[in-house]
């Protein structure tokens, strides 16, 4: 009654200031009176309602005497510092106090209906804050700062209390003081050895500091008092999972969920479980449950785009980053998943966006600048991506993948001694990157070195696996193709194809050795299958079509195929390749329109790299003016087969090498 009585006097302070000001009294003193009301009103922390029932009996008096704009003032200012109150409250962490009383939807519920021990203010109304699933009044919290001493006092008036000592033991735990936390739930135990609570919460302090053993043990004892208690099997679950004994795990999860089929928690760790264990479709479902729970949880988001990843569904994947970054802002790992998605998929703008982003949320970070590099290097701007890759070596110049890309990136600018300076760093740094041996063994290839290239492809290969190791013996064969081992060389490309049946590099590879050995229905075949599989790369087009233009025997050519071979060849390579001109220049001579020859021969010593001797084309160049067309050298083929003879024994040797 008094406190109504005096909310009452505060809003008849706020109506005189409003009348004072009416009246032509000084405005500053009315407005302080009435600052000074709404503070007063503030600090009582009573609900708003309460002070405008009052301040609504004066609102007639005031409508009459006041003028309109300074009662709005004045119920704004109510209103102000009214949120202000609330703001003070929203993202605290709070403690129970004895007798703490959760209210849901008008009813009270029991205090086991209430998962945690360790609450956050999400929302308020008054004197009522919600601490997620429920509402409880403010006078039943204790702010985390605050709980120890409180719990303690407690005690020291009621030191029987099982509940004191597994708050206070709670409250240790929040802090990291896992043995202070054991000692008091000790105490809660020893006062009710039925105290399930207590052995749940001593198992999670024991499964804190990794004493597994003694965290199962609890959980069992709490489950033997208590068989239904989702918690508890939802805790074994968590320990199975550190131990990686991921079926056990998930056995447990499943418990806590047909207990509690809301479990939220419980659902997520099963996912995890399951994209652990490579069920990925498992992971997508119960990620996409915990999501229905609770569409507000970014970290599920972020776990589903992964599950959605490895399941190779790109696009859904990148829904979900783009999901859990709208969030959280600040989502790094979701914009570096992302990123490379964005990567995956050649949208390398997008990517460039999403790693500078990483940038500017952390410019220390050096994975980040190595990730933009590699995306500017497969967008061909290769002084950029030195630039990024240099950033990151410099943070950090012990990851061999930036090592490794900037050589990439030199050897594609044409500086091959820092090339080959970056592969033999990656190589140092990390002996098992057998895509260095491989990119070195490139380099070696390039400048002429075969012996140096065939060790560092031989490593590569005995070392790979997967796509590495059919990127090894392409860059192997191609070796043995340029030393006349056409035998080996096709050996080391079937190998190759054994692996990916798809891969258009080997097929083109695999083909040109065909032509070289006179088998030209073969290498036919391989440039098809180059086509087919690639229908977007331009190198299966160009050879065949150098194969229809210029064959040395009569049955294989067919200029007019050729022609739109070269055709596309040029389209696909947006008209910069060489060589593709080079066959297109080929087909118009053999179809004996000549001018158009003479062109795209010009066009093609243009495009030419420096390094490329240009004597050969400017010879073919010569004839298309005397208007004769192009033709290879016919094949030995005597020669080649008995020269097969000692390539077949030296390929026999260095497969038993590799064994």
């Amino acid at each position: 009654m008094f406190r109504a009585r005096l909310l009452r006097d505060i809003v008849w302070v706020g109506s005189g200031a409003c009348q004072a000001v009416y009246r032509e009294v000084d405005f500053e003193y009315s407005l302080v009176v009435l600052l000074n009301a709404c503070y007063n009103m503030h600090n009582l922390n009573e609900e708003t309602g309460s002070v405008l029932y009052y301040f609504k009996a004066e609102l007639k008096i005031m409508l009459s005497q006041v003028h309109f704009r300074i009662l709005i003032l004045s119920v704004l200012l109510l209103t102000c510092f009214s949120t202000v109150s609330a703001k003070a409250w929203m993202g605290r962490k709070f403690m129970e106090k004895q007798g703490a009383k959760f209210v849901l939807a008008g009813a009270e519920i029991a205090r086991d209906e209430i998962s945690g021990m360790l609450f956050t203010v999400t929302e308020t109304n008054g004197q009522w804050l919600c601490i997620g699933k429920a509402w409880v009044k403010q006078e039943h919290l204790i702010p985390i700062d605050e709980a120890e001493a409180y719990y303690t006092a407690f005690l020291k008036q009621h030191p029987e209390s099982k509940w004191a000592y597994n708050q206070r033991g709670l409250f240790w735990g929040s802090q990291n003081e896992y043995d202070k936390a054991i000692e008091d739930f000790n105490a809660a135990i020893r006062i009710d050895p039925k105290f399930v609570s207590a052995y749940h919460n001593r198992g999670v302090a024991w499964y804190l500091t990794d004493r597994n053993a003694k965290a199962l043990s609890d959980f069992d004892q709490g489950l033997q008092l208590d068989a239904e208690n989702h918690d508890l099997f939802c805790a074994r679950g968590l320990v199975w999972f550190k131990e990686s004994r991921y079926e056990i795990a998930i056995q447990e999860f499943t418990k806590a969920i047909q207990l509690d089929p809301e479990f939220q928690f419980a659902y997520k760790k099963r996912a995890e479980s399951w994209y652990i264990s490579g069920e990925y479709q498992r992971a997508i479902a119960d990620f996409t449950k915990v999501i229905n729970l609770n569409p507000y949880d970014a970290v599920s988001y972020y776990y589903r785009g992964l599950s959605y990843r490895e399941n190779e569904e790109d696009a859904s994947a990148i829904a979900d980053f783009t999901e859990a970054i709208q969030l959280n802002p600040n989502y790094s790992a979701a914009y570096n998943s992302r990123g490379s998605m964005w990567l995956e998929v050649s949208e390398y703008e997008r990517a460039i966006q999403d790693f500078t982003r990483l940038i500017q949320l952390n410019p220390e970070h050096a994975k980040s600048y190595a990730s933009r590099g590699i995306v500017l290097f497969e967008q061909k701007e290769y002084a950029r991506a030195i630039e990024d890759l240099t950033r990151a070596i410099g943070i950090n110049p012990t990851w061999g993948v930036s090592h490794y890309y900037r050589g990439l990136a030199w050897m594609k600018s044409g500086d091959d001694e820092k090339a080959l300076d970056d592969f033999y760093s990656s190589i140092r740094i990390n002996p098992e990157l057998t895509i260095a041996y491989k990119a070195r063994g490139d380099l070696w290839s390039k400048v002429g070195e075969y012996d140096y290239a065939l060790n560092d492809y031989n490593y590569a290969i005995q070392a790979g696996e997967g796509l590495d190791l059919v990127d090894a013996y392409q860059g192997r064969g191609e070796v043995w193709s340029k030393n006349g081992e056409y035998q080996t060389a096709i050996q080391d490309f079937s190998n190759a194809l054994r692996i990916d049946s798809e891969s258009e590099r080997n097929y083109v590879s695999r083909g040109n050795v065909w032509c070289k050995t006179g088998e030209y229905e073969k290498a036919i075949q391989d440039y098809r299958a180059a086509i087919h599989f690639a229908p977007d790369k331009s190198a299966g087009y160009t050879r065949l079509s150098w194969l229809l233009a210029t064959c040395a025997e009569d049955e294989y050519r067919d200029g007019t195929q050729s022609v739109g071979l070269g055709l596309k060849a040029c389209e696909l390579s947006g008209w910069s390749d060489a060589g593709a001109m080079n066959s297109l220049a080929a087909a118009y001579a053999e179809v004996g329109d000549f001018e158009r020859a003479e062109n795209y021969q010009k066009m093609c010593i243009l495009e030419l790299d420096r390094s490329v001797n240009k004597y050969a084309y400017t010879i073919r160049l010569k004839q298309y003016y005397a208007r004769e067309p192009f033709r290879e050298a016919k094949v030995d083929r005597e020669k080649l087969k008995q020269k097969a003879g000692t390539t077949g024994k030296l390929f026999e040797l260095l497969k038993s090498l590799e064994q």
